[in-house]
């Protein structure tokens, strides 16, 4: 069983280097080949989107603050609450879409 754990290398797809465990190859991958990665760029992608999410439930947050603070302060627990942020977030998102189809 050793033999075989020992024979087992991981080839990189961009150059001659082997690793003797995924982790290395994929390490080596994202260090000295940024961006040829298909599953690294569609992990980017993902993290940009969650912080794009981010961003936009922070700010409906801090709108509804303003807007009433008794229910910001009863947080998640209020039906009411959850119901007016997800209405907040919803326009926040339609305008950014609307910005992006003006641009192009």
């Amino acid at each position: 069983m050793d033999a075989i754990v020992e024979d087992h290398k991981f080839k990189c797809l961009y150059c001659p280097r082997t690793f003797a465990k995924a982790q290395s190859l994929g390490g080596h991958t994202s260090k000295a080949h940024p961006g040829s990665s298909t599953v690294y760029s569609e992990k980017m992608k993902m993290r940009d989107a969650r912080e794009e999410h981010r961003a936009i439930h922070n700010k409906a947050k801090n709108m509804l603050e303003k807007m009433d603070p008794e229910l910001f302060q009863l947080g998640n627990k209020d039906h009411r609450y959850v119901k007016m942020l997800a209405i907040i977030k919803e326009d926040l998102f339609l305008e950014k879409s609307q910005k992006r189809v003006l641009r192009k």
